[in-house]
Parts: C-alpha cells; sequence; structure tokens
C-alpha cells in the first residue's frame, strides 16, 4: 500500500511540475531539495522526453552540469538514462561524461 501511495504521489507530482513549465534546476536548488526523491526527478524527465518536449535537454544539461545539485539525484538521472531505449544523442554524451567523471 506505502508502495502505491509513494508513486501515485511520484506520478502526479512530476505531472503537474512538468505542467507548469518550471525549471527542474531550480527546484532541485531551492529548500525542497533535500525533500525531493530521485524517483520524482526521474518522471520529471521521463515525461517530456516521451512527449519530445523542446526544454528537455536544456533541462537535462542545466541539472547534469550544475555542481549544486545533490550527488544522489544526478547519479539517479545518469542511472535512468543509461537505462532509456533509443537514447539520444545529447542523452548518450550525459551518461558517457558522468560514467567518466565518476
Amino acid at each position: 500500500m506505502q508502495f502505491a501511495y509513494e508513486s501515485f504521489f511520484d506520478h502526479m507530482f512530476s505531472a503537474d511540475f512538468v505542467r507548469r513549465g518550471d525549471s527542474v534546476l531550480a527546484l532541485l536548488t531551492s529548500e525542497q531539495q533535500r525533500l525531493f526523491r530521485r524517483t520524482q526527478v526521474r518522471q520529471i524527465f521521463a515525461r517530456p522526453r516521451d512527449l519530445g518536449s523542446q526544454t528537455y535537454v536544456r533541462n537535462l544539461r542545466d541539472v547534469m552540469d550544475a555542481g549544486s545539485v545533490r550527488y544522489l539525484v544526478t547519479d539517479a538521472i545518469a542511472a535512468w538514462l543509461a537505462s532509456v531505449e533509443r537514447p539520444l544523442t545529447a542523452e548518450v554524451n550525459f551518461v558517457e561524461r558522468w560514467w567518466v567523471l565518476d
């Protein structure tokens, strides 16, 4: 029951966040960052990726290149990117850079 509730909450949070069009980096560097779950950030990136959003790669680059985002969050994003089917060139570059730097 707890897992289903958390998954539903993460889904609703990410859907609303993407709908608003807010900056992912701004969210991750705000006071809310300490409460931010890795599953939410994956869903926040997965949704616009699936929709072919023009801002997806820019938001992804901003987060992955920022030194102010928690390591656990960027590591979760890199792990998710490594698992996507048919990755974009930009996604492959982020993963390669992340794992080489890691």
